[in-house]
């Protein structure tokens, strides 16, 4: 639960007992009291005594409201979790801010400190003398927020988890973007399809779920809600069968899967082992012909740092147009940069645009990429047909979870285009080693200077498998379910629900799987048959 404190001094009651108090004006998030007081003491203090005295003023509000609340060393604890055959919980998690001591958590790799280079800091050039560029994205056309992703909100959602617990207690979880309105999502809409039922009943669990939400879904949050669910589900079901999510998929086609990582030092990448890097491109059309220069450049520095052959990407995060496009792709395909694909060159729902610039330079040998913001499998249907790209790049936490990405691995196999999963980490990595079509892996680089590798999901999953000398083995994803343990410290419930809601909802879907079962079988194809006819009135003439 939350108190409604909150959202005067943000102060609010998480379910590993931990507090934070925001940094003023800028939002940003440190644990105030919790098992580890000690080492932030000093940062605490600091972080008030460094601000402006409006920020101060917050924070000894904070401070002395939590004084009055919690004298007693008494944490807020939220009602023991209930017992029915399948219990959806949605959780907020936490994300934590940028003092050095902290792990980020959560499923949105956006969610970080200011100078991180993911936020829109690439260097150009070496030392202390680097230029900071920034990241195209579809808001560099204003120039208020073209500076760095955050001031657009890009991180503004936050992560949400989803754990689905059985009768017998096993538990399932799935991560994705979607914050305290996809949990509103999940506990008061999504659940009463899954409460009750079989857990092996997966198609028709998401089948309900997509049509119930059809009204003001599709895309975007309620499928990413949706994804997080399914993905729950096929952890529980794997952890119930005591096999991997690869197996229940049909076993293991490969026995590593190479992996290439997203950064902004392709040196320190190729050093770490991975097979190839990509790369965000700084600038768009609106930064005119100088931007186009220093793209260039970018790419250049980037080509110099890794050498001859080394494959390098170039991610352009929906920024740019048709024309743009065109151009850059051309040159990036030149003999002096070669780079391997351009990635997410226009809005996702440019399908015309898609296949226009694949018409224009798809034969130039640079392949054509899109798909990470794309939806379920009529949007990827859309650039299949179009033949708009020659990889596609789903993200399984949001385009529906592993149910509808079977369906999509399937559809690009039928008309021979491969998958490479944007991002996702463990979910990402079961569907690949299952199907012959994904033959390549993503790591995103989250460390904040990109020089180390960490988990993907921060502190979510303490035993996350991370690539080492370039791949993920068999031997890493080797155990049941999705083969990760969920920590949910810094987690809250914030729609928690009681016990007899979740009980309704289990004897509705038993009722109505009895009822179903009983029911006299009907023949569900009509055909030409358009009964309230005169049937006089439509003989034929005899034409002798």
């Amino acid at each position: 639960m939350t108190f409604g404190i909150k959202q005067l001094v943000g102060i609010a009651a998480y379910r590993s007992g931990d507090h934070e108090v925001r940094k003023g004006w800028f939002g940003t998030k440190q644990p105030l009291f919790g098992a580890d007081w000690g080492p932030w003491a000093n940062y605490a203090w600091a972080v008030a005594a460094g601000s402006h005295f409006a920020h101060i003023l917050e924070f000894g509000v904070a401070l002395l409201c939590y004084m009055l609340l919690y004298h007693d060393g008494a944490w807020l604890e939220e009602a023991k979790e209930w017992q029915v055959n399948w219990v959806a919980r949605s959780y907020f998690a936490l994300q934590l801010g940028p003092h050095p001591q902290l792990s980020r958590q959560g499923a949105d790799c956006h969610d970080v400190g200011d100078q991180h280079w993911i936020n829109g800091n690439l260097p150009l050039g070496e030392g202390a003398s680097a230029e900071l560029l920034p990241i195209a994205n579809p808001m560099s056309v204003h120039p208020q927020y073209k500076r760095h992703r955050k001031s657009w909100g890009i991180n503004a959602i936050g992560s949400m988890v989803v754990e689905v617990e059985a009768e017998d207690g096993t538990c399932g979880a799935g991560v994705s973007i979607g914050g305290e309105a996809g949990c509103y999502i999940v506990e008061n809409h999504l659940s009463r399809f899954c409460e009750g039922q079989d857990p092996r009943n997966i198609e028709l669990m998401w089948d309900q779920m997509f049509r119930a939400t059809i009204n003001y879904g599709r895309k975007g949050l309620p499928v990413q809600a949706l994804s997080a669910v399914d993905l729950a589900l096929w952890d529980l079901l794997g952890k119930l069968r005591r096999e991997p999510v690869y197996m229940l998929l049909g076993g293991a086609t490969k026995a590593i899967l190479p992996m290439y990582t997203t950064c902004s030092r392709p040196d320190i990448g190729k050093k770490l082992g991975f097979v190839g890097c990509k790369i965000p491109c700084p600038y768009g059309p609106a930064d005119g012909p100088e931007g186009m220069r220093k793209n260039v450049e970018y790419c250049q520095q980037a080509r110099e740092l890794v050498g001859e052959g080394f494959p390098l990407m170039l991610d352009c995060y929906m920024a740019l147009t048709v024309p743009y496009s065109i151009t850059l792709a051309r040159r990036l395909a030149e003999p002096d940069l070669h780079f391997t694909w351009m990635e997410e060159f226009l809005p996702p729902d440019e399908y015309d645009g898609y296949e226009e610039v694949r018409k224009a330079v798809g034969n130039t040998g640079l392949m054509l990429t899109t798909g990470e913001h794309e939806y379920t499998r009529f949007g990827f249907k859309q650039l299949i047909d179009r033949k708009a790209a020659h990889i596609l790049q789903p993200d399984i936490t949001w385009l529906g979870g592993i149910t509808e990405a079977r369906r999509v691995m399937a559809l690009a196999a039928a008309n021979d285009v491969l998958v490479v999963p944007h991002g996702s980490s463990i979910y990402s990595y079961h569907l690949q080693f299952a199907f012959v079509n994904a033959p390549l892996g993503e790591f995103i680089n989250l460390s904040a200077d990109s020089c180390e590798i960490k988990p993907y999901f921060g502190g979510l999953f303490p035993d996350e498998p991370l690539p080492k000398d370039g791949k993920i083995t068999l031997e890493q994803i080797n155990k049941p379910g999705f083969g990760c343990t969920l920590k949910k410290d810094g987690l809250r419930r914030p729609y928690a629900r009681s016990p007899e809601a979740s009980a309704t909802n289990r004897a509705l879907n038993l009722a109505a799987e009895k009822a179903q079962a009983d029911a006299k079988p009907v023949m569900p194809l009509v055909g030409s048959y358009m009964p309230g006819l005169d049937a006089n009135r439509h003989k034929r003439k005899n034409p002798l």
